[in-house]
């Protein structure tokens, strides 16, 4: 057999461009693959931003926040809640406690508002601790800010609880007849009045109960040194829908005057004494004035030691 060179040649060229083939392969392969987990990568981040988002969008609070709302507030309706947290609550939860602190008129076309309690950083403490409330107005989109720890000489005012409703007043308005007489109607208007049951702490155990009214749009504010019961509708169900709930609210509160006298003491006891309460039913206008008081059968409780 003869050894010819022309028949070797061709195959050291076959074998290398077939190793060539496998290198670009491999190159190939090695490429797509960073490429592929850079696109998971960019697409893994791009994912977690877009949760973010998402969650920021979800958050019901996130329209108040952007309009000034402080971080640290929340629905007011949730004020007293110890169980749980606030944060720890998921969105529907907020949802509801926030619609909760919502004022609206389901029947005429009222301005809405939103009510929201903030805790004061470094108050607490195991006695006492104050709050800021805050008011949201849907009309005009802004925050305010109306109530701050305490009022005047109430220096430790403790909020039991937040209360709202519509402080409804006539702006009467003149108008003609087919006949050419003038007429007048009676048009309502509707701002937001809060009222905030309190507690005046001294030391002392006997607190100064507090009804706090407020008018926040014309920034007027009246302490009155009496317990708070709520706010008391008319009955205007006879009216047509279209014209209930224009009627005016009252705020109703209580206050008690005392007496006491000795009495006998049982051979048991060191003193005995009756104590003699005289309690009334309070009624106040939205804006603070007085309306009448109604005297309500006493009570008599007797103290023995």
């Amino acid at each position: 057999m003869v050894f010819r060179r022309k028949d070797y040649v061709p195959q050291s060229v076959f074998v290398l461009k077939s190793i060539g083939k496998v290198i670009l392969f491999v190159a190939a392969v090695v490429s797509l693959t960073s490429c592929t987990r850079a696109q998971a990568s960019r697409a893994a981040k791009q994912k977690e931003v877009k949760n973010k988002e998402n969650v920021a969008t979800n958050d019901p609070l996130a329209q108040f926040y952007a309009c000034g709302l402080p971080k640290d507030a929340y629905p007011v309706a949730f004020y007293g809640e110890d169980s749980i947290p606030y944060n720890n609550l998921n969105d529907v939860q907020k949802r509801e406690y926030l619609d909760k602190s919502n004022l609206v008129s389901g029947i005429q076309d009222f301005d809405s508002f939103y009510f929201f309690i903030q805790p004061i950083a470094g108050s607490e403490d195991e006695f006492s601790s104050f709050y800021n409330i805050c008011m949201y107005n849907e009309a005009t989109k802004k925050i305010s800010k109306i109530f701050s720890h305490h009022i005047g000489e109430y220096s430790e005012m403790q909020i039991d609880g937040v209360y709202w409703s519509y402080d409804i007043q006539d702006n009467d308005e003149t108008y003609k007849t087919s006949s050419g007489s003038k007429g007048v109607m009676h048009h309502k208007t509707a701002t937001p009045v809060v009222v905030i049951a309190a507690r005046n702490i001294p030391m002392t155990p006997h607190p100064i109960y507090l009804t706090v009214i407020l008018n926040p749009l014309i920034k007027k504010e009246k302490v009155i040194e009496e317990k708070f019961i709520s706010f008391m509708s008319i009955n205007d169900s006879s009216l047509p829908v279209a014209e209930q709930e224009l009627s005016r609210k009252v705020i109703l509160t209580t206050t008690t005057t005392t007496s006491s006298k000795e009495i006998p003491a049982p051979k048991d006891a060191d003193f005995a004494v009756r104590n003699i309460l005289y309690p009334s039913l309070n009624a106040y206008s939205t804006t603070g004035n007085s309306i009448g008081t109604l005297s309500l059968p006493h009570e008599e409780i007797d103290v023995i030691r």
